[in-house]
């Protein structure tokens, strides 16, 4: 009889064992299941998206030329600075004596103005080296119907003597090259390409 009790009572102890264990069973699943149905519906709705890498293309670098020009020496250079108004005013006499129009002088009406050529001032830049301490010149020559972007300023060396002013070294830079400013024996500038290819390079003059 005592067996039996001590058999019964181990059942019962069992039983609530395994109500225990459903219970905990059952918490579990509550809290995990939402849990999953998260995952599930974050990763349902998950974007993948790609780092697009943007590779800068760098312009090439422009040329530079640094070169020297020797220019004739010149005597009996007046030591007084030379107004602009003075280096226009001898250019245009200069190139009278060639029988060369002074453009502003110049009109259409003009008799035998065809093949006529027309002289044109544009800067000067003053100019200091050992030969000589004058300017260089820029003006426009051609002929007088000429008309286009690609007609170029000439450029040449003016001083002034003893016996007056004195233009040498006439187109001693090619007339692409513009120049954007001097110093003492220097010349700065750039080269330009009208006919399509822009600015080739820049360049340093120096003249001795």
């Amino acid at each position: 009889m005592r067996k039996l009790i001590v058999v019964r009572q181990l059942i019962i102890s069992y039983e609530k064992f395994e109500m225990r264990c459903l219970f905990f069973l059952s918490l579990i699943a509550v809290f995990t299941f939402p849990a999953c149905k998260n995952i599930n519906s974050d990763s349902s709705h998950r974007v993948i998206t790609k780092k697009i890498i943007k590779k800068e293309i760098q312009a090439p670098a422009i040329p530079h030329l640094d070169t020297t020009i020797s220019v004739r020496a010149i005597s009996d250079i007046n030591g007084s600075s030379m107004t602009e108004g003075e280096a226009k005013a001898f250019l245009y006499k200069y190139f009278r004596r060639k029988e060369v129009v002074n453009r502003d002088n110049f009109t259409v009406s003009s008799l035998h103005f065809a093949g006529k050529m027309c002289v044109d001032y544009d800067t000067v830049y003053k100019i200091q080296c050992p030969k000589f301490s004058g300017s260089i010149i820029s003006y426009w020559l051609g002929p007088c119907d000429l008309n286009g972007h690609c007609f170029q300023p000439s450029k040449a060396i003016i001083v002034k003597t003893k016996n007056g002013y004195k233009i040498s070294d006439v187109d001693f830079i090619p007339t692409n090259f513009a120049i954007d400013s001097t110093k003492y024996s220097f010349i700065y500038g750039h080269e330009y390409d009208c006919g399509g290819r822009g600015l080739i390079r820049h360049f340093r003059i120096k003249l001795e």
